[in-house]
């Protein structure tokens, strides 16, 4: 019988609130290497290092374990935002199930970037790439450009995560130190990835996150989020649309074969309309 358990994160204790500023930049330059850029402050708030010519936004493709694929792998869409000069700096990792939501089917974005009453870029990467940082924001498998079925911040996306947290670390302008930040779901995906203790995961900063699936589904034994139960037969819907005949192939990215009727979470839909705690929520704990 399965048993309602909480669990601690071993080896790392996620800190809800620390400064990013613990990540330390970095640039390059010999015996300088391990020095942060020199930081002119107006209000307490540093001022940007580099302009926007000196910013670099590369995609990329991030290879992670599959083991229902012929090959063992699928790839994750991976974008990349960066100071484009020579030098190692912490990055800034967010793993999201939304990022594909703000562009239309060719993959051009349909809202303009968010920016401040002076013109400038609001954001992770509009506020912390001109200061030394790096920016890394990941489609869960899934979602958006990513292959794969959506694991609903399972087991799948924790092993992705880690995978995901590991590279960036070994990465040519990584200093090797990663921290992880978002919010509502994308706030619980740093706490999957403190769970499984990456190496280079040296904090997370989420917001509104969940850490124990059945205890957000439910208040004290009562149904309390029921919405879930709707997304997930909605999303899996979508997925089975292109293994069907003439299946909308635009849903491509929603779906390999098999993320239809066989999910797990389909179980879990039913789980949340009587309280059970089943297999699906103890894999999330």
């Amino acid at each position: 019988m399965l048993r309602h358990v909480r669990r601690g994160f071993p080896g790392l204790l996620p800190v809800l609130g620390v400064l990013l500023a613990q990540l330390v930049p970095t640039v390059a330059g010999g015996a300088d290497s391990l020095r942060p850029p020199d930081y002119t402050f107006t209000r307490g708030l540093s001022e940007s290092v580099y302009a926007p010519d000196q910013i670099i936004r590369e995609i990329l493709e991030v290879s992670v374990p599959e083991p229902d694929e012929p090959d063992g792998r699928i790839n994750l869409h991976v974008e990349v935002v960066r100071p484009n000069v020579e030098g190692r700096f912490p990055v800034i990792l967010e793993v999201s199930p939304y990022h594909g939501t703000l562009a239309d089917r060719d993959g051009t974005r349909i809202l303009p970037e968010p920016r401040d009453a002076e013109g400038r870029p609001l954001g992770l990467t509009g506020y912390f790439v001109p200061r030394g940082y790096v920016v890394v924001m990941v489609d869960l498998r899934g979602t958006g450009q990513s292959e794969g079925c959506l694991d609903h911040i399972g087991p799948r996306d924790t092993s992705d995560i880690r995978t995901i947290v590991e590279w960036a670390a070994t990465q040519s302008w990584s200093n090797g130190r990663v921290g992880m930040t978002g919010h509502s779901y994308v706030g619980s995906t740093p706490s999957n990835a403190a769970a499984s203790v990456p190496n280079g995961l040296v904090t997370i900063v989420p917001s509104a996150g969940l850490a124990h699936m059945y205890d957000h589904q439910f208040q004290a034994g009562v149904p309390y989020f029921l919405q879930w139960a709707g997304p997930m037969y909605a999303y899996e819907q979508l997925a089975l649309e292109r293994t069907l005949p003439g299946g909308d192939d635009e849903l491509r990215h929603l779906n390999y074969a098999g993320c239809g009727l066989p999910n797990s979470s389909l179980v879990a839909g039913e789980a949340q309309l009587s309280g059970q705690y089943v297999a699906w929520h103890a894999a999330r704990d």
